[in-house]
């Protein structure tokens, strides 16, 4: 799928599969393929020319529940469980930590980043064995809520901007000067794309 969340999944997977295999629990509005497997390993190993890639994706509508994780720890024995965005998306989840955490660790790749601290979100933190703090602000605000955790426990690792996907369009591309005379874009000194 094409969503923020989506394209930093894709960034964290396939910027990572030469150390990692990965299982996905791949969510989306109404998922057009949710409860099939898809197995994309051959693509990345093609793609990427890792001989030993592995992904599987288990499309979901929504977020997901706790009896497709229940099957894709089953099946995929995972040796641990990376989530992010909202907690309050992963309720579900956290409602089953203790029984997720008593075999797994569970990774929180988070960002929040607007002051109050979001004390309202303590517990979710707390059922999480890592935070991943994606800017500072957010990393300042993990290490205010969580005090006593240690500082392998909260770590920063900086949100990055793909370059094949966020990149400078120069002049001479004709895509770009097509879509400025389409739109009549090209009368404009100032222009925001």
């Amino acid at each position: 799928m094409h969503s923020g969340v989506a394209c930093v999944t894709k960034d964290i997977v396939l910027g990572s599969i030469h150390h990692y295999d990965w299982a996905q629990i791949g969510g989306a509005i109404n998922h057009p393929e949710a409860g099939k497997i898809v197995d994309m390993s051959e693509a990345v190993r093609n793609e990427l020319k890792i001989p030993d890639a592995y992904l599987k994706i288990y499309p979901v509508s929504g977020y997901g529940n706790g009896d497709i994780l229940n099957q894709v720890l089953e099946f995929e024995k995972p040796d641990a469980i990376l989530h992010y965005t909202d907690p309050r998306f992963w309720i579900w989840f956290y409602q089953m930590e203790h029984e997720v955490r008593t075999k797994i660790p569970i990774f929180y790749n988070n960002i929040w980043d607007d002051l109050p601290d979001p004390m309202w979100n303590e517990l979710y933190y707390r059922s999480c064995d890592l935070i991943l703090a994606i800017s500072k602000q957010t990393y300042g605000i993990n290490k205010r809520m969580l005090p006593d955790y240690k500082d392998w426990q909260i770590k920063y690792i900086p949100h990055g901007i793909n370059p094949k996907r966020f990149f400078p369009i120069h002049k001479q591309n004709n895509k770009f000067r097509d879509f400025e005379h389409k739109f009549k874009l090209d009368k404009y000194k100032f222009k925001v794309l």
